[in-house]
């Protein structure tokens, strides 16, 4: 890896950096608060701070 920070979000509960307040280090790959809740291990979504937000492709752009 990198040997930086990702941010992050988690499909299976949502929960990501901008909910949580920090970003994961290259060894955080699993969702701490599915670990916490018994969902067992839930791979997060990761990407680059400098990169485009995956699930932000996904979305229409708005009209004014």
């Amino acid at each position: 890896m990198r040997g930086g920070h990702w941010h992050f979000q988690c499909h299976e509960c949502g929960m990501g950096n901008a909910e949580l307040g920090y970003l994961a280090d290259d060894q955080a790959l699993f969702c701490a608060v599915c670990l916490d809740e018994g969902r067992g291990e839930v791979r997060l979504e990761r990407w680059l701070p400098e990169d485009v937000q995956p699930h932000a492709r996904l979305r229409p752009v708005l009209a004014a």
